[in-house]
């Protein structure tokens, strides 16, 4: 089943006005670089490129540079720097998490 990327783009942006944070997961070259983009065009924050030498050292204290950011953070191929994971990542979703209004589920 192929669903458009415009259809993707809203569900992206409904979870994440109830996540702090979303996953894009698939096989290879199914779009999730591209649908990130589409993401992060025109809205404040920042996209990192982890296939880009310039972003990984970018990223080369994590905890100091993911913690200065606010709005949407893009980390693409985030595979690729094992050391950015989760550890570092569950600290700044707790954060934003814990700023959001409480909400039913």
């Amino acid at each position: 089943m192929i669903i458009p990327h415009l259809q993707l783009q809203d569900l992206v942006k409904n979870r994440l006005k109830h996540n702090p944070a979303v996953a894009l997961l698939g096989p290879r070259q199914c779009g999730k670089t591209i649908l990130a983009r589409m993401l992060s065009s025109g809205i404040p924050g920042d996209y990192f490129d982890l296939e880009n030498p310039a972003d990984v050292a970018r990223l080369s204290a994590p905890m100091t540079v993911l913690e200065s950011l606010s709005g949407l953070v893009v980390i693409d191929e985030v595979q690729r720097l094992p050391e950015v994971g989760v550890k570092h990542f569950r600290r700044l979703w707790n954060r934003g998490a814990s700023s959001q209004t409480p909400r039913a589920r």
